[in-house]
């Protein structure tokens, strides 16, 4: 009897053993894919995003306060290739067409501010790619007519590259409902 109490007891903690190996591997399965796994849609891009960088934050934040501020000593913080697509569906690629049209853009403003409700630093895992993710509000008055102003709600996202210049931007905008006005 006493042989036999051995080898089950080998066989018990290796049977424990496996059990539990198998269970850490399905738990760290489903923290990687945050539950997207059994989601309706699948994400096409990415849905391995964890917190990101600070850092890339003060970098895009310092782009938007300059745009305010109508200065553009900055251009070397965007990517020879950088890429834009504005809300109605305009592409632009290039450091020199992007910051021409920001300069056009802004030109047709005689001020205009940033309100930011959620500012997101983000890391996608799987592309080893850094982002910022920013929802808010930009008021603005047009320069050819200073008293009146209009608003309205945007979200963007800003890809930063290994180099820690912008590379990609894609800019979504909503009027303000009538509450908000």
């Amino acid at each position: 009897m006493k042989r036999l109490t051995l080898p089950f007891f080998t066989c018990a903690i290796l049977f424990c053993l496996t059990a539990h190996s198998q269970q850490t591997a399905k738990n760290n399965k489903q923290k990687s894919d945050m539950g997207m796994s059994d989601q309706l849609y699948k994400a096409n891009y990415s849905s391995d995003f964890t917190m990101g960088n600070p850092e890339d934050v003060k970098l895009v934040l310092a782009l938007y306060k300059d745009y305010e501020n109508q200065d553009w000593s900055k251009d070397t913080w965007f990517a020879d290739t950088v890429m834009v697509i504005f809300p109605d569906g305009t592409m632009l690629q290039g450091r020199e067409p992007v910051i021409s049209a920001f300069k056009q853009q802004r030109a047709g403003f005689s001020n205009t501010s940033f309100d930011m409700q959620v500012i997101i630093p983000l890391k996608s895992r799987d592309r080893n790619e850094n982002w910022v993710s920013l929802w808010g509000s930009q008021t603005m008055a047009m320069a050819d007519n200073p008293s009146s102003k209009s608003a309205v709600d945007f979200n963007a996202v800003w890809r930063v590259n290994k180099d820690r210049k912008i590379d990609f931007m894609r800019f979504f905008q909503a009027q303000r409902t009538a509450s908000q006005q």
